[in-house]
């Protein structure tokens, strides 16, 4: 029996759209991995990427039912994503410390997000090359380049894998409502929100897309009713993380950034990320938050103009929905992580952007198509547009790679456009220590000091043990003392200098003083100082034993072999306790020595480095 005409064209043109989807995808990926090509030549650094890998026993030890159990109990690193260390764990299974293999599963994601959010947007709108060129800038924006480069990020495109895939469950859900479908919407945030809590948004979302570009034709309540049970999963992993990352002390209190600090920097970073969208040149690492640079004219000007946008989304709602619904997706996703919950020290984060700036996207290539509609050509010119844009979003993507390559070229970066970039100093100075390089190891923890001297507990007490190591007492005596003097509680827990609690901190403070005493010959001043730390921290193997050393300097042979014991009670594997506990009971015994060895313990009288 003969087909209808019609029935053949359409047929057809279903398999010419299919074609031009498949080839799209193609297109699509081969993009992503040309920007990526350079992502094998990285390693890992030493930002996030100890902790969540090469330095974490569990993620060493791969998938295995208990690593697994640890991975939902554990909270670790002031957060709760359980699938985020699975993940970790099975390339650790697969590929050890191959630093390659982990940077290329990141791509991996990435380009399945990119596709992904293709054929959602195709399957909710009709629109193959405008949703098509929003997957294509989301692909290359160098602004995710964080995302993808930072082996420890992770978490963000897992989390950008599920967001994809609700969004396209629920835009099939929505053409065939059953429970099965529903549930599939939940299982992809319930496991979404196990890889990174910025799913929490979500389901706000799935409300904007009911009107755009889904025009579902329900009531407002309604629809609000329909997705109570994921409003439920997002409300519990609010209430996780909030404990999670205040139980990690992340959370900063509002002593160091107070509301009003937070609220100015929500707005003027809301319009910063704009900035970064249109001109994603200098991105950084980290962006310290500065309270001082957020002055009244900066936040009442980025409130105006994002006042400004919201209005005119508004206006033109009826005749270009899309725009309000991209500015509202990115608005909205953005709550999360604007700093109203201040985690960190950073202004704002390009890793942050990842998800919100598929909005903007949405509302720039949707209106831009359309005001060129009845345009003669508008196929060429589209295409000439959307190259250039390409091209030059590609061409910065590669470069901000390279910015990756190791710690030190990332922090080497931050400092060219930041040098008042605080972090990277910091993390600066623990390479050179590690190179040997003290003097300029000195130099960065004395910069990160005087720049951010609230932020960094352990930063005098590195310094300082710079300073010990290059036989400098005066300087650290100068550095530490005055502070010691006027605050005696020292450093406290909640992460800032000269604030807080007695603690450990302000032990390792008064080792290190102690040392600088001792070095001097003011041995009473350094007994004094050693004898604080332990009273501080009974538990610190670094003071017992150079309270010990100080002892037998002294003489008291007993008293110091009481110390060493302590220190291998504490540290089992102490390099030179048990060689001075031998010979502080041998002093003890009355047994001759060498004359080098008769009035001084082995080993130098200095100081913990850790």
């Amino acid at each position: 029996m003969a087909v209808p005409f019609h029935r053949s064209l359409e047929r057809q043109g279903i398999r010419i759209e299919a074609r031009r989807i498949w080839v799209l995808g193609g297109c699509l990926i081969l993009l992503t991995g040309a920007v990526y090509s350079g992502i094998s030549d990285l390693d890992f650094v030493d930002i996030d990427d100890r902790p969540y890998v090469t330095a974490n026993a569990h993620v060493l030890g791969g998938l295995s039912m208990e690593s697994i159990r640890w991975a939902f109990v554990a909270v670790h690193e002031a957060n709760w994503h359980p699938l985020t260390w699975i993940s970790h764990m099975a390339d650790a299974a697969a590929f050890g410390l191959d630093a390659k293999a982990h940077h290329l599963v990141n791509v991996g994601f990435h380009m399945a997000n990119v596709l992904l959010l293709f054929l959602a947007l195709r399957g909710m709108t009709g629109r193959t090359f405008e949703s098509a060129f929003v997957a294509a800038l989301f692909a290359v924006h160098p602004i995710n380049v964080e995302s993808v480069a930072w082996v420890s990020q992770r978490k963000t495109v897992l989390c950008g894998f599920f967001w994809m895939l609700t969004i396209w469950t629920y835009a099939g859900y929505t053409r065939h409502p059953s429970r099965i479908g529903y549930a599939a919407v939940f299982a992809a945030l319930a496991l979404g929100l196990m890889a990174k809590p910025m799913l929490v948004s979500l389901p706000l979302v799935l409300l904007i897309l009911d009107r755009w570009p889904l025009h579902r034709n329900r009531r407002a309540a309604a629809l609000f009713l329909e997705k109570i049970p994921l409003f439920i999963l997002s409300g519990i992993s609010c209430a996780v993380t909030y404990i999670a990352q205040s139980a990690g002390g992340a959370v900063a209190d509002l002593e160091r950034f107070s509301l009003s600090v937070r609220f100015a920097n929500a707005a003027v970073s809301y319009a910063a990320y704009l900035g970064h969208l249109v001109w994603p040149i200098n991105l950084v690492f980290f962006y310290p938050l500065d309270p001082a640079g957020l002055t009244a004219g900066k936040m009442l000007g980025a409130a105006a103009a994002l006042a400004a946008v919201t209005a005119v989304a508004m206006g033109i709602r009826r005749r270009a929905p899309y725009v309000l619904a991209g500015w509202a997706w990115y608005v909205i996703t953005l709550v999360p992580v604007i700093g109203l919950v201040q985690v960190g020290g950073q202004a704002m984060a390009d890793r942050y952007a990842y998800l919100p700036f598929i909005g903007i996207f949405i509302g720039v290539v949707w209106g831009v198509s359309d005001l060129l509609k009845e345009r003669t050509g508008k196929k060429l010119v589209l295409a000439g547009i959307g190259a250039v844009v390409l091209i030059f979003l590609a061409a910065g993507a590669r470069q901000q790679v390279g910015c990756w390559k190791t710690s030190r070229a990332l922090y080497d970066h931050a400092l060219s456009v930041n040098p008042k970039n605080h972090l990277a100093h910091y993390n600066i100075a623990g390479l050179k220590v590690d190179a040997g390089k003290l003097d300029e190891a000195a130099s960065h923890y004395a910069e990160a000091i005087r720049i951010a001297p609230g932020v960094y507990p352990h930063a005098p007490h590195n310094l300082s043990s710079v300073l010990l190591a290059q036989r400098k007492p005066d300087d650290v005596i100068a550095l530490l003392r005055p502070a010691l003097e006027h605050n005696p509680a020292g450093v406290g827990d909640a992460g800032t200098w000269g604030r807080g609690a007695a603690d450990p901190a302000e032990a390792r403070l008064r080792n290190n003083l102690g040392s600088a005493y001792a070095i001097q010959g003011k041995l009473n001043d350094a007994l004094e100082q050693y004898g604080e730390a332990v009273r501080l921290d009974p538990h610190y193997d670094g003071a017992q034993f150079n309270l010990g050393n100080l002892l037998a300097r002294q003489g008291k042979w007993a008293e110091a072999g009481e110390r060493y014991t302590e220190t291998l009670k504490l540290n089992p594997n102490h390099p030179r306790a048990r060689a001075n506990l031998e010979l502080a009971r041998r002093k003890m015994s009355g047994n001759s020595f060498p004359a080098e060895q008769s009035d001084k313990p082995a080993g130098r009288q200095n100081v913990d480095q850790r």
